[in-house]
């Protein structure tokens, strides 16, 4: 009886983790089109009459543009299948969550995501259309109209939406009672992270439509399970980042949760690159151009920085620092640049692996920068992280180890 149930309960997180996946596939693709058609709209618009891109607006806004069921669907399914087998294998698996920065290193662990998928062949190892349809039949396709509320200020947490279409606009309540329009969102857009991601149960903003719209809805289960890891909330309402305790193991420990929660998340939901490292190779070098995030997946790395002597003169790099597997790194050169600094423009550092190998999962400048300024929970993170690291340096300057970047 007990194993049947864990081997019920490891079926469901495998389906959860793999539906997730399809999820944050589709939102990048949403968000690449968007890219797409403002590039190619800025091309177009010295020859298109005003009808002809009054006309392609009215297309493009249509609900009826991006269907959950057909095209959108499809598009995700051809990430996976990209040679058009018709089919997944454990390889196509294997590969696309390397783009989102997780590794699956156990064969019967991949086994168990094709498993999820409700159908694969008598083999086990691949997954067809027609059984990846019926998985995501458990994600959930909306249509509203101007003025609906896809949820409401004091409405439980349930979902994670990715904007299919349509428009959007938050709405925060005034100290004396009165709506205030606090953001728009626009097709490809993604929200309702922050309450899932900070382990809070009611939803303290209001989303109301613009226009008619079309939403994808990712059920909180799949969202916390497959995006950030299944991070319990009782731990998480410890983290000082969300005004918890300041000391103790368990701050420790909620800490830990929170940072994983949100490393994950960056990576889903982010254009991210794998960079595979041997002994001696570099992330970057001092005076290197600062434009991505970096998360040390696998290895150890070694942070060096120029030094002088007592006369002025320059001696050769000396070690200040070492990063250690599930740490980040990165930021504050990126957060100096979202402030308007201008000197940690260029990497100060140089970080090389010192393992015999290192895997380092690198999430583009801008897309971090855009998560920062779009979502209070990860830019409350990485502003904390940021503070933390800037004033361990200037009480460690004297010291062998610190984080100087």
């Amino acid at each position: 009886m007990r194993q049947r149930e864990a081997e019920l309960s490891a079926f469901r997180r495998a389906s959860a983790r793999l539906r997730a996946a399809c999820f944050a596939v589709m939102l990048r693709q949403q968000a690449a089109e968007v890219e797409a058609i403002a590039a190619d709209t800025a091309r177009r618009i010295k020859s298109e009459s005003r009808a002809r891109k009054q006309i392609e607006l009215k297309r493009h806004n249509s609900v009826r543009a991006d269907m959950v069921g057909t095209d959108t669907l499809l598009r995700a399914f051809y990430e996976f299948d990209n040679v058009g087998k018709g089919y997944i294998t454990e390889e196509d698996l294997q590969r696309v969550l390397a783009n989102f920065g997780r590794r699956v290193d156990s064969d019967a662990e991949l086994g168990g995501y094709l498993a999820a998928a409700a159908g694969y062949d008598r083999a086990g190892k691949r997954v067809t259309y027609g059984n990846y349809v019926r998985m995501m039949s458990h994600t959930v396709k909306q249509t509203l109209e101007p003025n609906d509320c896809i949820f409401r200020q004091g409405d439980p947490v349930s979902f994670f939406y990715c904007l299919l279409s349509g428009e959007v606009e938050m709405i925060g309540t005034t100290d004396d009672g009165k709506e205030e329009v606090l953001q728009r969102l626009g097709k490809g857009d993604f929200f309702g992270e922050n309450a899932l991601l900070e382990g809070r149960t009611q939803r303290n903003k209001t989303m109301r439509c613009v226009t008619p719209v079309e939403i994808l809805k990712l059920a909180k289960s799949d969202f916390d399970e497959g995006i950030v890891g299944g991070a319990p909330q009782a731990a998480l309402k410890k983290s000082r980042w969300f005004g918890g305790s300041k000391g103790g193991a368990l701050a420790d420990s909620a800490e830990e949760i929170q940072r994983r929660k949100l490393l994950g998340f960056l990576q889903m939901v982010s254009r991210t690159r794998k960079h595979e490292l041997v002994r001696g190779d570099a992330v970057f070098h001092e005076g290197d151009k600062a434009d991505r995030f970096y998360i040390l997946a696998d290895g150890k790395l070694d942070v060096r920085g120029a030094h002088t002597s007592s006369s002025g003169k320059p001696r050769s790099p000396k070690k200040v620092g070492e990063i250690s597997a599930g740490e980040c790194f990165g930021e504050i050169s990126l957060l100096d640049q979202r402030s308007g600094g201008g000197e940690h423009n260029v990497r100060t550092k140089t970080v090389t692996c010192s393992s015999p190998s290192c895997e380092v999962v690198s999430v583009d400048g801008k897309d971090f920068l855009r998560l920062v300024e779009k979502s209070s929970a990860v830019r409350r993170c990485f502003e904390a992280l940021s503070s933390d690291r800037t004033a361990r340096n200037e009480q460690k300057k004297t010291r062998r180890w610190y984080w100087p970047w």
